[in-house]
């Protein structure tokens, strides 16, 4: 097992691993989880592939041009590309989307040992109001992924402490500013919409970070 700390997190590869899935949507919290694998191996030069997997919808923006910077942006920073083929899917609707049965596929034909997940704990609701219920409500109380084959590195943290670790690397400008949250149809800046509950948790993180 080789085992990498940073400051908020910590990652851990098996010996016997070829290739990892890396659930990228072009946001912070999935930027900096593939980040942080692509270091970890270079850094101890392991024949690792990392394989991005994005989804997009056909009502909400089209992450895979932003998925895409990330990846190049992780090359270019690192001057190392541990990269794979992309696995990219188009749902015509979010409600249709469902990531589980592309997982099984590629673990059952042995495509991608296992999966890396960006997830991250909810703020507080008390400092973020979610009046329309559009959070994901089990990130309030998070508890490890009952799939061995799904990791989720950033599940018991929140955004806050994401963009710290992005600060902490030298990475804010480089790539954070890079990434897109938002799940309405506006372009990605750093407050693309400011209302669906994805931009006003970065906000809320934002602002953790820069008033203290």
């Amino acid at each position: 097992m080789i085992t990498e700390t940073f400051k908020f997190a910590e990652i851990k590869i098996h010996a016997d691993t070829k290739k990892i899935g890396m659930q990228m949507s072009g946001g912070a919290d999935s930027s900096l989880a593939a980040y942080m694998y692509a270091y970890t191996i270079k850094k101890h030069k392991l024949p690792i592939k990392l394989k991005r997997m994005t989804f997009g919808f056909g009502n909400k923006p089209d992450y895979f041009a932003t998925s895409r910077l990330i990846q190049y942006t992780i090359t270019d920073l690192l001057e190392f590309d541990p990269w794979d083929e992309p696995y990219e899917f188009f749902y015509n609707h979010k409600s249709e989307h469902s990531v589980l049965p592309h997982i099984k596929e590629l673990y059952e034909t042995a495509s991608v040992n296992y999966f890396v997940n960006g997830k991250t704990r909810n703020p507080p609701t008390d400092e973020v109001g979610d009046s329309t219920n559009s959070r994901i409500v089990e990130r309030d109380f998070p508890s490890k992924n009952q799939y061995d084959e799904i990791l989720e590195p950033f599940y018991n943290i929140t955004k806050d402490k994401v963009i710290e670790q992005y600060i902490d690397l030298g990475l804010y400008e480089s790539l954070f500013l890079k990434t897109q949250s938002c799940d309405a149809n506006s372009s990605a800046t750093l407050f693309p919409c400011g209302v669906c509950w994805w931009c006003k948790e970065r906000a809320w993180a934002l602002n953790k970070v820069f008033k203290k």
